[in-house]
Protein backbone atom coordinates (compact mmCIF):
# COMPACT_ATOMS: atom_id res chain seq x y z
CA UNK A 1 0.00 0.00 0.00
CA UNK A 2 2.83 2.39 0.78
CA UNK A 3 4.23 2.26 -2.77
CA UNK A 4 0.76 2.74 -4.25
CA UNK A 5 0.17 5.78 -2.07
CA UNK A 6 3.63 7.11 -3.01
CA UNK A 7 2.89 6.80 -6.74
CA UNK A 8 -0.54 8.43 -6.37
CA UNK A 9 0.84 11.48 -4.56
CA UNK A 10 1.75 13.14 -7.85
CA UNK A 11 -1.77 12.84 -9.29
CA UNK A 12 -4.91 14.87 -8.69
CA UNK A 13 -8.11 13.03 -7.68
CA UNK A 14 -10.04 15.66 -9.64
CA UNK A 15 -8.49 14.44 -12.91
CA UNK A 16 -10.35 11.48 -14.46
CA UNK A 17 -7.58 8.86 -14.27
CA UNK A 18 -7.49 5.12 -14.97
CA UNK A 19 -4.40 3.44 -13.51
CA UNK A 20 -2.98 -0.09 -13.75
CA UNK A 21 -0.90 -2.58 -15.78
CA UNK A 22 -1.87 -1.84 -19.37
CA UNK A 23 -2.69 -4.54 -21.92
CA UNK A 24 -2.88 -3.76 -25.63
CA UNK A 25 -5.64 -6.07 -26.92
CA UNK A 26 -9.39 -5.67 -27.20
CA UNK A 27 -9.56 -1.88 -27.01
CA UNK A 28 -7.78 0.35 -29.57
CA UNK A 29 -5.69 2.09 -26.90
CA UNK A 30 -5.45 -0.78 -24.45
CA UNK A 31 -7.02 -1.50 -21.08
CA UNK A 32 -5.80 -2.16 -17.54
CA UNK A 33 -5.41 -5.77 -16.43
CA UNK A 34 -7.76 -6.46 -13.54
CA UNK A 35 -5.42 -9.05 -12.03
CA UNK A 36 -2.87 -6.58 -10.73
CA UNK A 37 -5.53 -4.07 -9.75
CA UNK A 38 -7.17 -1.03 -11.25
CA UNK A 39 -7.21 2.39 -9.63
CA UNK A 40 -9.79 5.00 -10.56
CA UNK A 41 -9.76 8.55 -9.27
CA UNK A 42 -12.87 10.10 -7.80
CA UNK A 43 -13.41 12.07 -11.02
CA UNK A 44 -13.17 8.86 -13.11
CA UNK A 45 -15.70 7.09 -10.87
CA UNK A 46 -18.06 10.06 -11.09
CA UNK A 47 -17.89 9.79 -14.88
CA UNK A 48 -18.26 6.00 -14.98
CA UNK A 49 -21.08 5.25 -12.53
CA UNK A 50 -23.87 7.18 -14.29
CA UNK A 51 -22.94 5.48 -17.57
CA UNK A 52 -22.71 1.81 -16.55
CA UNK A 53 -26.29 1.22 -17.71
CA UNK A 54 -25.78 2.97 -21.06
CA UNK A 55 -25.24 0.23 -23.68
CA UNK A 56 -23.76 2.72 -26.17
CA UNK A 57 -20.92 3.46 -23.70
CA UNK A 58 -20.45 0.35 -21.54
CA UNK A 59 -20.92 -3.30 -22.59
CA UNK A 60 -23.99 -4.80 -20.93
CA UNK A 61 -23.17 -8.49 -21.31
CA UNK A 62 -21.55 -10.20 -18.34
CA UNK A 63 -18.32 -12.08 -19.00
CA UNK A 64 -15.04 -13.13 -17.44
CA UNK A 65 -13.43 -10.13 -19.13
CA UNK A 66 -14.68 -7.47 -16.74
CA UNK A 67 -11.34 -5.62 -16.99
CA UNK A 68 -11.71 -5.39 -20.79
CA UNK A 69 -15.31 -4.23 -20.45
CA UNK A 70 -14.23 -1.54 -17.99
CA UNK A 71 -11.54 -0.50 -20.49
CA UNK A 72 -14.20 -0.04 -23.18
CA UNK A 73 -16.26 2.19 -20.85
CA UNK A 74 -13.19 4.20 -19.88
CA UNK A 75 -12.19 4.79 -23.48
CA UNK A 76 -15.71 5.81 -24.50
CA UNK A 77 -15.77 8.34 -21.65
CA UNK A 78 -12.34 9.82 -22.48
CA UNK A 79 -10.88 8.93 -19.09
CA UNK A 80 -7.09 9.31 -19.04
CA UNK A 81 -4.93 6.18 -18.93
CA UNK A 82 -1.88 6.45 -16.65
CA UNK A 83 1.49 4.87 -17.38
CA UNK A 84 2.48 3.27 -14.05
CA UNK A 85 6.11 2.57 -14.94
CA UNK A 86 8.85 4.39 -13.06
CA UNK A 87 11.20 7.01 -14.52
CA UNK A 88 13.47 4.24 -15.83
CA UNK A 89 10.65 2.46 -17.67
CA UNK A 90 10.43 -0.39 -15.13
CA UNK A 91 7.01 -1.80 -14.33
CA UNK A 92 5.35 -1.39 -10.92
CA UNK A 93 2.07 -3.29 -11.44
CA UNK A 94 2.38 -6.86 -12.68
CA UNK A 95 -0.37 -8.87 -14.40
CA UNK A 96 1.24 -12.24 -13.67
CA UNK A 97 2.73 -13.76 -10.52
CA UNK A 98 6.01 -12.80 -8.83
CA UNK A 99 7.67 -16.07 -9.90
CA UNK A 100 6.88 -15.34 -13.56
CA UNK A 101 8.06 -11.74 -13.46
CA UNK A 102 11.10 -12.07 -11.23
CA UNK A 103 12.40 -15.63 -11.47
CA UNK A 104 11.30 -17.37 -14.68
CA UNK A 105 10.85 -14.40 -16.97
CA UNK A 106 7.79 -13.87 -19.11
CA UNK A 107 7.04 -16.03 -22.12
CA UNK A 108 6.45 -14.40 -25.50
CA UNK A 109 2.68 -14.91 -25.17
CA UNK A 110 2.79 -12.77 -22.01
CA UNK A 111 4.98 -10.10 -23.60
CA UNK A 112 2.52 -9.86 -26.49
CA UNK A 113 -0.15 -8.62 -24.09
CA UNK A 114 1.88 -5.80 -22.54
CA UNK A 115 1.26 -2.31 -23.87
CA UNK A 116 4.66 -0.95 -22.80
CA UNK A 117 8.14 -2.40 -23.40
CA UNK A 118 9.25 -4.91 -20.78
CA UNK A 119 12.94 -5.45 -20.08
CA UNK A 120 13.98 -8.86 -18.80
CA UNK A 121 17.61 -8.89 -19.96
CA UNK A 122 18.75 -9.33 -16.35
CA UNK A 123 16.79 -10.86 -13.51
CA UNK A 124 15.57 -7.64 -11.91
CA UNK A 125 15.53 -5.26 -14.92
CA UNK A 126 11.77 -5.65 -15.24
CA UNK A 127 10.82 -4.36 -11.87
CA UNK A 128 10.79 -0.94 -10.27
CA UNK A 129 12.12 -0.46 -6.76
CA UNK A 130 8.67 0.77 -5.75
CA UNK A 131 6.63 -2.25 -6.89
CA UNK A 132 2.90 -2.02 -6.20
CA UNK A 133 1.12 -5.26 -7.08
CA UNK A 134 1.24 -8.73 -8.60
CA UNK A 135 -1.52 -11.00 -9.84
CA UNK A 136 -1.69 -14.66 -8.73
CA UNK A 137 -0.51 -14.19 -5.14
CA UNK A 138 -2.23 -16.77 -2.95
CA UNK A 139 -2.18 -17.93 0.69
CA UNK A 140 1.32 -18.91 1.72
CA UNK A 141 3.00 -16.61 -0.81
CA UNK A 142 1.02 -13.65 0.54
CA UNK A 143 2.26 -14.39 4.07
CA UNK A 144 5.84 -14.74 2.79
CA UNK A 145 5.67 -11.40 0.99
CA UNK A 146 4.19 -9.72 4.07
CA UNK A 147 7.01 -11.11 6.22
CA UNK A 148 9.73 -9.97 3.81
CA UNK A 149 8.26 -6.47 3.48
CA UNK A 150 7.19 -5.68 7.03
CA UNK A 151 9.19 -7.91 9.34
CA UNK A 152 12.59 -8.70 7.79
CA UNK A 153 14.90 -5.72 8.20
CA UNK A 154 18.08 -4.92 6.27
CA UNK A 155 20.62 -2.67 7.96
CA UNK A 156 21.73 0.35 5.95
CA UNK A 157 19.05 0.27 3.26
CA UNK A 158 17.63 3.67 2.30
CA UNK A 159 15.16 4.78 -0.35
CA UNK A 160 17.17 6.53 -3.05
CA UNK A 161 14.20 8.54 -4.39
CA UNK A 162 13.65 10.04 -0.94
CA UNK A 163 17.36 10.75 -0.36
CA UNK A 164 17.71 12.38 -3.80
CA UNK A 165 14.71 14.64 -3.14
CA UNK A 166 15.97 15.71 0.28
CA UNK A 167 19.56 16.31 -0.86
CA UNK A 168 18.57 18.30 -3.95
CA UNK A 169 16.13 20.67 -2.26
CA UNK A 170 16.90 24.34 -2.42
CA UNK A 171 16.67 26.57 0.65
CA UNK A 172 13.04 27.50 -0.08
CA UNK A 173 12.11 23.83 -0.60
CA UNK A 174 13.61 22.84 2.75
CA UNK A 175 10.60 24.44 4.44
CA UNK A 176 8.20 22.10 2.64
CA UNK A 177 6.18 19.71 4.77
CA UNK A 178 7.07 16.03 4.66
CA UNK A 179 3.96 15.41 2.54
CA UNK A 180 5.05 18.04 -0.02
CA UNK A 181 8.54 16.54 -0.10
CA UNK A 182 7.02 13.09 -0.71
CA UNK A 183 4.88 14.51 -3.54
CA UNK A 184 8.02 15.94 -5.12
CA UNK A 185 9.80 12.58 -4.81
CA UNK A 186 6.77 10.83 -6.34
CA UNK A 187 6.85 13.12 -9.39
CA UNK A 188 10.57 12.42 -9.82
CA UNK A 189 10.02 8.64 -9.77
CA UNK A 190 6.97 8.43 -12.07
CA UNK A 191 7.69 7.62 -15.74
CA UNK A 192 5.43 10.36 -17.03
CA UNK A 193 2.29 12.02 -15.77
CA UNK A 194 -0.32 10.27 -17.90
CA UNK A 195 -1.36 9.44 -21.42
CA UNK A 196 -4.73 9.91 -23.05
CA UNK A 197 -6.58 6.83 -24.20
Amino acid sequence: MENLRFMLLSFNKNDPLYIGARFKFGVPNGYMSGGSGVILTKAAINRLVPNFGNASICPQATSDNDDLELGICVQNLNIISVDTRDNQGRHRMFPWGPIDHIMKGLEQRHLDYLYYPYNQNKTFDCCAEHMISFHYVYGEMLYMIEFLIYHAKLIGIVDHAWIQTISSTEEEDSRLSVLEQLKKASKNVNFNRFQDL
